[in-house]
């Protein structure tokens, strides 16, 4: 039976704004933020703050010990137009190198990372939706079978095409800091199937879990929220944390039923934090 130990603290921005990142960081950046986009500026920014309340400093060795998983579906709308501008201008033989790289689906992902000076294992998830619980799940996995990080950020970000309108929000993004440490938040077991398969992901979830009982709370995926489907189940993740930090259940069951795998993960906790 193999059970999960892993520390949860969460920074989620559900709201693109220039508040989000104007101003002095909450943890220093090791490179230059100018020219960047919004996924990339705002996965740094949500990374950052989620380092700074888990109390985590990368400094020497824990640079290298520090993960970056991720879940992105699209590219920033600056970014599009710079690189099809760049195809206009000199051909699709000859795009503007640069402007290719930032169109890729790892940019963010990949620019939070060299922000940050995260320097340990790092992945992108693209799965469609869902892919935000597919990053924690991800890191929870890498956590219990190898031992190259000590730490881990699963984090999220959508950012909306300018066609989008009505209620639809601007940008989101959202991170978990995944660590050993004991705290009152914990994953207790995670579950992968294939697509339309809930049933199973949630059996095997249950399964590592090694609890004859049913979680208190279930939260599954809803439709993606505002039209963000990268982000809405860490968004249902969130909400999962929040309750049981609250002390409004000791267990709770996160789940996703994606076109491309179905993914579930079960949160416990012992302790309630009295946020101030």
């Amino acid at each position: 039976m193999e059970l999960f130990d892993c520390r949860l603290c969460f920074r989620v921005i559900r709201h693109f704004d220039e508040s989000a990142t104007r101003g002095t960081p909450a943890f220093a950046v090791h490179d230059d933020l100018r020219g960047i986009d919004r996924a990339s500026e705002l996965l740094t920014a949500v990374t950052s703050r989620a380092f700074a309340d888990a109390g985590v400093q990368l400094r020497g060795k824990v640079r290298e010990r520090t993960g970056l998983i991720a879940g992105v579906l699209r590219a920033s709308t600056d970014s599009l137009e710079r690189f099809h501008l760049s195809v206009e201008r000199r051909g699709l033989a000859k795009p503007d190198t640069t402007a290719f790289a930032q169109v890729l689906p790892s940019a963010a992902q990949s620019a939070c990372a060299k922000a940050l000076n995260i320097r340990g294992p790092q992945s992108t998830i693209t799965i469609g939706e869902g892919s935000g619980l597919m990053a924690s799940v991800s890191s929870a996995w890498r956590r219990a079978r190898r031992r190259d990080a000590d730490q881990i950020v699963a984090a999220a970000v959508d950012v909306m095409a300018k066609h989008v309108t009505g209620g639809a929000l601007a940008d989101a993004a959202c991170a978990l800091v995944l660590c050993t440490a004991p705290t009152a938040v914990e994953v207790a077991g995670i579950g992968l199937a294939g697509p339309d398969q809930l049933d199973e992901a949630i059996a095997e979830a249950q399964q590592r879990w090694g609890s004859n009982e049913w979680p208190e709370l279930f939260i599954e995926e809803q439709e993606p929220f505002a039209g963000m489907p990268a982000t809405s189940s860490s968004f249902a993740l969130a909400h999962a944390f929040a309750l049981l930090r609250k002390g409004r259940a000791k267990s709770a069951l996160v789940a996703s039923k994606g076109a491309t795998a179905s993914t579930a993960i079960i949160l416990t906790s012992n302790e309630v934090i009295h946020e101030t």
